[in-house]
């Protein structure tokens, strides 16, 4: 929780957000679902709530280990004060797709220098978080097993099997 932000001003856009909240809960409920299910810019739109950021942020699958009553006493202060936490920024940037080095020219000669490279590539640090090793390491892992996922249905796409 200490990679939250205060955010700048209140962070909505007054149109958009009445017509989104206007949308039947249902419809919501799959837009937000959506966020987290891909990459995404690392640029704030601020066209969601802050609320429904945090709850994009709860749902992130590899962040099952958040104390959500933690969560709710951010959320807490945020309604006693007059701001509002930046859950948008923050969730984007858990959620921003890494780039890993794929081939040997990339990551350069085997050997210790070499796993630098690796661990500074899957490393939040380039967003400014400060992770536990435990969260990158799960982030790792789900990333591999999108870019997997998105190789086959391209694969079976176009008549390939394997």
């Amino acid at each position: 929780m200490s990679n939250l932000e205060r955010a700048d001003t209140p962070t909505t856009h007054e149109k958009f957000t009445n017509n989104f909240n206007n949308l039947p809960r249902e419809i919501r409920d799959i837009i937000v679902a959506l966020l987290h299910d891909g990459s995404m810019s690392l640029e704030c739109t601020y066209l969601i709530s802050q609320s429904h950021w945090k709850d994009t942020f709860l749902r992130i699958h590899f962040v099952w280990d958040i104390e959500k009553d933690l969560v709710q006493a951010k959320d807490q202060e945020a309604t006693s004060g007059p701001f509002e936490w930046n859950w948008e920024k923050l969730a984007r940037q858990i959620l921003a797709e890494i780039s890993p080095p794929e081939t040997d020219d990339e990551i350069g000669p085997v050997g210790e220098d070499c796993q630098d490279e690796i661990e500074i590539a899957w490393s939040y640090q380039k967003f400014r978080l400060n992770v536990p090793p435990g969260l990158t390491n799960r982030r790792r892992v789900w990333q591999i097993l999108i870019n997997v996922s998105q190789r086959r249905r391209n694969g079976a796409s176009h008549g390939q099997h394997g």
